[in-house]
């Protein structure tokens, strides 16, 4: 039987990454058995067998991913159990139980061991890239472009993990403790009023010294974030609560960035899933973003795995705004910022249709000129943490994505394909496909 996917599926399906359990076949084709990672579903995938996905000769079947593809002159990659497999636009087969089709399969790990080096899970994760508007300005000459770079970020959503204090010092402990477990940790810092409301809030992901050319001290990072909040809390008065959220940054691989033949096509496609994460609003010609965290699973690799080489959203509906990075862990916004946005919405209303201003529903409009000069790049030469993990229990759904192992070895990045989703003409988000890649610059280098 052939199938392919109406437009109607479209809209109601999601990536599911599972973890192999094993196979089934089924005449010429083969299933992938595995457990949903975030649900804890058992049940059996299947690659649609008709459809531009299916007639994409880069598409490689579960059957080649089972019996092992070639991945350089002498490595041979083959999926087994405990890896882990995020099926793209995964939908049920009609009348039969626990049975899905996909129409790509993504690997993000070919085994357990893997799933615990080189796989990270977010709930309030946000990707923003750099520099990369004179990359395809051909009046530029290339010695003067700058280096287009991106960054991943992914925040602990969870309000238990988040650091509090009422005075800055009060966060030097923690700050430090955290520091210490993450190679490149960030932090999302809100300043709350006495009803815990949202004041307003900045960001720190420094862990740098350029003077010195060596990656700061846990110690170091916490001096320096206490530092930063104490410059910023001359900006609210009424604060009483300061709340922490921390998170781990990675940034874009080179690879991603570098390769001569592909190069455009690749950073294209990294612009436009950071498009994913902010709506964009001209209001007077000025350019506002609302910004959003993404469910997501991450590939990561490189030099102390400081690098992230693929994405795969959860949802991968472009307009399925997720969380409000400011309000991470249930917070609100602050009476007076609420009446802000009612005020904001009032005026939209009635304004003539020409002359729209933003709309501020979800979270605070800011403009493109707000920024926070920040660090930009982390050397690939710091040394990594003492950060380790304990091996994953195939029956626990989370066990690969408690934490990040930070570990070097001496090897080869196991991922140096960059994943299925590079070389799939669909994976651009249609909404996309004439983006205007000179007005993405949002200026947030610090925010998030």
């Amino acid at each position: 039987m052939r199938i392919k996917v109406s437009n109607k599926q479209k809209n109601n399906v999601l990536n599911i990454t599972v973890r192999v359990k094993g196979f089934e076949e089924k005449g010429d084709q083969v299933g992938v058995q595995g457990v949903n990672v975030l649900t804890g579903e058992e049940a059996t995938f299947w690659l649609t067998t008709q459809g531009k996905r299916a007639e994409n000769d880069s598409r490689e079947s579960l059957l080649k991913l089972r019996d092992g593809i070639k991945r350089g002159r002498d490595d041979v990659r083959k999926l087994e159990v405990g890896g882990l497999v995020s099926f793209k636009s995964a939908f049920p087969k009609k009348g039969e139980p626990n049975q899905y089709w996909s129409t790509w399969a993504n690997v993000l790990a070919y085994n357990a061991a893997d799933a615990k080096k080189y796989v990270d899970y977010g709930k309030a994760a946000i990707l923003t890239m750099h520099d990369y508007k004179d990359f395809f300005d051909e009046n530029i000459p290339d010695s003067d472009k700058k280096r287009p770079w991106g960054k991943l970020t992914i925040y602990n959503d969870k309000s238990e993990s988040h650091i509090i204090g009422n005075q800055p010092d009060d966060l030097f402990d923690k700050t430090a403790e955290y520091a210490n477990q993450i190679k490149t940790p960030a932090f999302l810092i809100r300043y709350l009023d006495a009803n815990n409301g949202v004041l307003g809030f900045s960001s720190f992901w420094n862990n740098y010294s350029k003077e010195e050319g060596r990656g700061l001290t846990a110690p170091e990072v916490a001096a320096a974030l206490v530092e930063n909040v104490t410059e910023n809390l001359k900006n609210y008065s009424a604060c009483r609560t300061i709340n922490v959220v921390p998170g781990r940054r990675y940034s874009v691989s080179m690879k991603q960035l570098r390769s001569t033949e592909a190069k455009e096509n690749k950073l294209k496609l990294w612009c436009s899933f950071a498009s994913y994460f902010y709506k964009k609003t001209v209001y007077q010609n000025e350019t506002y973003f609302d910004f959003y965290c993404r469910e997501l699973f991450a590939k990561i690799g490189g030099d102390n795995n400081a690098f992230v080489n693929g994405i795969q959203f959860v949802n991968p509906n472009p307009d399925a705004f997720g969380i409000d990075p400011v309000l991470i862990g249930g917070l609100q916004y602050s009476a007076e910022i609420q009446a802000e946005m009612a005020e904001g919405q009032e005026e939209r209303a009635s304004a003539p249709p020409e002359e729209k201003p933003p709309q501020r529903s979800a979270s605070p409009t800011f403009s493109a000129e707000q920024t926070v000069p920040m660090e930009k790049q982390m050397p690939e030469s710091q040394e990594p943490s003492n950060e380790t993990l304990s091996e994953p229990v195939l029956d626990d759904p989370f066990s690969c994505f408690t934490a990040t192992s930070l570990e070097s070895e001496e090897q080869e990045d196991p991922f140096k394909d960059m994943g299925n989703s590079q070389k799939e003409e669909s994976s651009l988000p249609p909404q996309n496909e004439s983006f205007p890649f000179g007005d993405m610059d949002t200026g947030f280098d610090g925010r998030f």
